[in-house]
Order: C-alpha cells, then sequence, then structure tokens
C-alpha cells in the first residue's frame, strides 16, 4: 500500500491544484464501494480539469494500492501512512548518532531496546490494573470493551461507539442461515450498509469491512449488537492481537519477558499443528490415528519437562544452521607462535646473506665485523 501523505504532497506538486487535493483525499480515504469511488473520481477529474495530466492517469491505474474502496479487507492495523516508522526512526535517532563506533551503537540500541520495554510494561499493567470511567449510553457495551481491550484499543473502540450511537437498524431479513439487517446513519438514508449475522451468532460481517481492515468493530456492527440487546461481545468480533491477555497465551512468556526464539518455536508449531488437525479432521481413522500420535508425544514430553531436563542445555553445540556464534580465533600481527600451534609446521630457517650460515644475518655475521675498521 503507498503512503497517503505522499501521494496528497505527491498531488499538490504534480497537479498544483488545491481543490484537486482536497477531492483525491476524499476520493482515498472515503468510506465508498468500487463503483461509489469510480463514480467520485470521474467528478473530480472532469471538475478539476486533469483529463490529460499523465500523472493523474498513472495514479489512477495503480489505485489498487491506495484507494479505501480497493484495499479495503485486507488486514493493514488502520495504517494508512510511513509516520508510525519515521516515528520509531526519531525514538532511535535519540540515542544513536553517526559519531558512535560498533561497541557505541550496540550499547546505545541496547538502552533504545530497554527503553521500549519498559514503556510496554507499563501499557500492559495500566491495561491490566484499573477500571475506565463510563460515558457512553451503552454502557453494557463500553464495559465489555473495557475489559477485554487494551487502554489504546479501548478509546478507539469508545470513538466508534460515539458514531454508533446515531446508526440504527432500518429494516432486516431472516432466513434460515443468517439474517441481514439494513444500517443507516443519521439524515444518511439514502446510503445502507448490510450487516450479515449466522444464525448461530458465531460470525458477523459488515458490507463496509472495517472489521477485517482495522481489526476493531465498525459502528454498523455495534449498532445491531445494540438492537439485538446483547450481553456479551461476539468472540469473532475480538481480535486477540488488541486484548489484554494477547501475551498470556504465548509460551515464549518468561517473568514478564518474551523469549523471542521460544515464542517463534511455539508460533510454528502451531501452524503446522493447525494444518494438521485440519487434514486429520476429515475422517475419522485419520482422527483416531492422529489423535493418537499427539497424545503420545505429548506424555513423553510432559515426562521430559516434569524431569527437568533442558535439551538447550545438554546440546549447546548442537545449534542450527544460521545460528550466530562466536568468531574464529585468528593470529593477530606480531603474534608468535610455536611450532605445535601452527598446526606442526617447522619454523623457517634464517641463513646469512653474506656467509650463508644459519642463525646469522648481515649485522650479526663475522665477516661483517671483521671488515669494519676503527
Amino acid at each position: 500500500m503507498l503512503c497517503g501523505w505522499h501521494l496528497l504532497r505527491n498531488a499538490t506538486s504534480n497537479v498544483h491544484n488545491l481543490l484537486f487535493t482536497s477531492l483525491f483525499g476524499k476520493c482515498m480515504f472515503g468510506d465508498y464501494d468500487i463503483s461509489q469511488f469510480q463514480r467520485k473520481w470521474g467528478e473530480m477529474v472532469e471538475k478539476c480539469g486533469v483529463e490529460d495530466n499523465i500523472w493523474v492517469k498513472d495514479l489512477y491505474n495503480r489505485r489498487q494500492m491506495w484507494a479505501a474502496a480497493h484495499i479495503r479487507g485486507n488486514f493493514f492495523a488502520s495504517v494508512r501512512t510511513t509516520s508510525h516508522v519515521k516515528g520509531l526512526h526519531a525514538n532511535v535517532g535519540r540515542f544513536i548518532n553517526f559519531n558512535n563506533n560498533l561497541v557505541e551503537f550496540v550499547q546505545h540500541y541496547q538502552r533504545c531496546i530497554d527503553l521500549m520495554r519498559f514503556k510496554e510494561v507499563c501499557a500492559d499493567f495500566e491495561s491490566s490494573h484499573g477500571e475506565h470511567s463510563l460515558e457512553m449510553p451503552l454502557r453494557l457495551i463500553e464495559r465489555l470493551a473495557s475489559k477485554i481491550d487494551t487502554t489504546n484499543i479501548f478509546f478507539k473502540v469508545r470513538t466508534v461507539l460515539r458514531k454508533a450511537l446515531t446508526t440504527r437498524v432500518v429494516v432486516f431479513k431472516q432466513n434460515l442461515i443468517c439474517t441481514i439487517y439494513s444500517v443507516s446513519k443519521y439524515r444518511c438514508s439514502d446510503y445502507r450498509w448490510l450487516v450479515v449475522v449466522s444464525s448461530s451468532m458465531s460470525e458477523i460481517k459488515c458490507s463496509c469491512l472495517r472489521m477485517e481492515s482495522n481489526g476493531i468493530p465498525c459502528e454498523h456492527l455495534l449498532a445491531v449488537i445494540a438492537f439485538l440487546d446483547m450481553d456479551e461481545i461476539p468472540k469473532c468480533l475480538v481480535l486477540e492481537r488488541w486484548t489484554k491477555d494477547a501475551k498470556v497465551s504465548c509460551e515464549g512468556l518468561q517473568n514478564g519477558v518474551v523469549d523471542s526464539l521460544i515464542a517463534c518455536r511455539y508460533e510454528a508449531l502451531r501452524e503446522r499443528c493447525r494444518c494438521m488437525c485440519k487434514l486429520a479432521s476429515r475422517s475419522l481413522a485419520q482422527f483416531e490415528e492422529t489423535n493418537s500420535l499427539i497424545m503420545s508425544h505429548s506424555n513423553k514430553l510432559e515426562l521430559v519437562d516434569n524431569g527437568g531436563v533442558n535439551q538447550d542445555e545438554n546440546n549447546v553445540d548442537e545449534c542450527l544452521d544460521g545460528d550466530v556464534r562466536d568468531p574464529k580465533m585468528v593470529r593477530s600481527k606480531g603474534f608468535s607462535k610455536d611450532a605445535s600451534q601452527r598446526g606442526g609446521r617447522a619454523k623457517r630457517v634464517v641463513h646469512c646473506g653474506r656467509c650463508g650460515r644459519v642463525g646469522l644475518n648481515r649485522l650479526t655475521c663475522d665477516s661483517m665485523r671483521d671488515n669494519v675498521s676503527y
């Protein structure tokens, strides 16, 4: 996805029309479907008179990389610009500059990482302790969100709840599989969104696809939840990565610190087991065979774990390919070694350049002293 801030800046420098920049921003960030986007784009191009602009034509050809109408449904966690990366660079720049050597760089970089981890621990503590004051009329939904989501996500959900107060269910249709709700905003009855709720309440989706794009329920979904008078938020509308218990499920959490190597192993095994379970559940024979193998291996691992055997400590030298190890020892300049340290190679024999005898040179040769006159 292209950065929205850079696109607006390039629109200003390439078209030189402030009206076009304003309308282009609405086309890029507007909550439109594909047909509405095409209609808005055509009206903008005709109004600003940029039909023959090469940059505008090339930008439209790449609309799948920046238009919200084309990229919605893909998870981007509400990130539309590169400001997040630049903010991270600014934090690192507070500790590191071009005058640092390699050792100083590593030391200062570690200080930066320690500060970021400390802030993360403080944020986790703030999310896990205390309660937020309730402000919305939809207090039940707000209270549930405060118990599940972290502090930052809860504030975003509260903002969506304010919008849900001006959203209402107009009409709904029910069948054996699902129920379709037609939702509209206050004084915007000409445009409606469709919310589909399965009969088992296991799946709820909205036509705006903001839940799939941002991971936060939209006001249309919350309006339907309020309309149904539900006493809990469905699990399909709760993204695990935004919850307070997101780190609890990670097996790499030890004493409040996540071991990245253990966490990576855990995630890799969980993904492979997920694929294996999907294939093994298709038939009873495959299910029974896979279940017996899992139970047998689980019992074996429990015996190893209860015995306190740490395979990583017993097999330190058996590292995976690509692991960083200590560098090989090399002989520095001017450092002498005997023949045994050089691998059995004999020391080079020095001969005198005048008389040819071993162990002498031109300065220590007898013939040189005989020729010196006092």
